[in-house]
């Protein structure tokens, strides 16, 4: 598996077996595939998903902003907001439950590209965001760590499931 920020699917199947452990996993509901990147956090394979639910489309729909510790706010070239990463629903993966999104079946992949550009070009600022998430999530001295027990999945139960699923 390459380790260049790329988007990947992830098997919904999969992500019903992570639901039924912890609700916080992302399941989504309406066909659309669950999208996202790929980082590694202590040797495991992790995918950030990403949303084309902007700040913008939120407040429209009267939806709170999203807490920017957990959320990755991706600009186009002219620093407009065209999708966030979330952080606080990345779970753990495997070669057996993912698939890199193949941009020359999209008919119209700009915007992915787009995506795909900020994300190379912040990359390390990603990861290290991804890391400090997770380890928020176990450290009681965080300050985050009330909020995200609340909020991010419990990502050590979960990587346990990922070993032991059989697809």
């Amino acid at each position: 598996m390459e380790e260049k920020p790329i988007l990947y699917h992830v098997d919904h199947d999969y992500l019903k077996y992570l639901h039924n452990q912890d609700y916080r996993v992302s399941v989504k509901y309406n066909g659309r595939p669950f999208a996202g990147i790929i980082t590694r956090i202590q040797n495991q394979m992790y995918v950030v998903p990403l949303t084309s639910e902007t700040t913008e489309k939120r407040i429209a729909d009267g939806k709170r902003r999203r807490n920017p510790f957990f959320t990755g706010f991706v600009k186009d070239t002219k620093g407009i907001e065209i999708a966030n990463l979330l952080f606080n629903n990345m779970i753990p993966v495997t070669d057996k439950v993912i698939q890199k999104i193949d941009f020359a079946i999209i008919e119209n992949a700009v915007y992915e590209m787009m995506e795909v550009r900020y994300i190379r070009k912040n990359w390390e600022i990603i990861q290290n965001r991804a890391e400090e998430v997770y380890n928020s999530r176990y450290n009681q001295l965080s300050p985050m760590y009330n909020f995200s027990n609340r909020l991010c999945c419990d990502y050590k139960s979960l990587e346990s499931l990922a070993q032991n699923y059989v697809p």
